[in-house]
């Protein structure tokens, strides 16, 4: 616990003393470290692949793989929210729409592409995913994801918060005290709460499964929908696509969440 307190202290003081610029520099050294880690870890599994066509297409071990991706799908979706972090890199990048485009695909694009490489190298090759735990590389790249992703939440949050309790000065180089302590203050809280071995799955199911879809996938299809509504006269529409792209997406969210409300009551009643 003194170690966290310790890791969150010097992590609001970097929030709360830096502009965005020096805490993207900072987030940016983080980031070449994961990825020159991950290489070391990466490469020898690639190379002990003897027939990457084959492993490639070599057949999965689960029986229903469409009941297999459900089940992991909340977990999955919670995972993979950034829309958090949009706004401060749309500051950073002085709100050039291009920029921010190319910025935001990319980045969310590597995370994925790396996970597929993890899993080609262990499933096709002789990677052992907890043969280096302890060693350097995966100390390494340990420490780097966890910082990384501590400084881009808490600019994130940061930024939510600045907007909501300082509108007036949210365009600021910096985050003011009270924010960043609120930012890293609840988290550092909640992991003081289950330091006793509890279980955060069913949290991040929960919050996969309902508040994600809801928050990132409904709630901005009626927004881009309100904001073509009241501009129709407006053709550089801030939401490319359409109105059938947004149909599209409002139709797929509601029924991930329907999908996923059924098979819980089914098992609640079922038990």
């Amino acid at each position: 616990m003194t170690l966290a307190a310790t890791y969150t202290a010097v992590l609001g003081a970097m929030l709360a003393t830096s502009s965005r610029e020096q805490l993207s520099g900072v987030a940016s050294a983080v980031v070449t470290v994961l990825f020159t880690s991950f290489v070391g870890l990466l490469i020898p599994g690639l190379a002990s692949i003897h027939d990457p066509v084959a492993a490639f297409l070599a057949p999965g071990t689960s029986t229903d793989v469409t009941a297999a991706a459900l089940q992991a799908a909340p977990i999955i979706f919670s995972t993979m929210v950034f829309q958090n972090i949009v706004p401060s890199v749309t500051k950073i990048l002085n709100y050039d729409r291009l920029n921010t485009i190319v910025a935001i695909v990319i980045g969310s694009s590597i995370p994925t592409l790396m996970y597929f490489a993890w899993c080609f190298a262990c499933v096709g090759g002789d990677t052992n995913p907890v043969a280096g735990v302890g060693g350097p590389l995966v100390s390494a790249f340990s420490a780097a994801a966890v910082t990384g992703s501590c400084i881009g939440c808490g600019m994130s949050l940061s930024e939510e918060l600045d907007s909501f309790l300082q509108p007036s000065q949210a365009e600021r180089e910096g985050f003011s005290v009270p924010v960043v302590a609120l930012s890293v203050g609840v988290p550092l809280a909640a992991a003081f709460m289950f330091a006793g071995g509890e279980d955060f799955s069913v949290a991040l199911k929960m919050a996969g499964a309902y508040g994600s879809p809801l928050l990132y996938g409904a709630i901005p299809v009626l927004m881009a929908w309100t904001q073509r509504e009241k501009s129709l006269a407006n053709t550089n529409d801030l939401v490319p696509g359409g109105l059938g792209t947004l149909s599209a997406v409002g139709v797929l969210t509601a029924a991930f969440v329907l999908q996923q409300l059924s098979s819980d009551l089914a098992g609640l009643f079922a038990q």
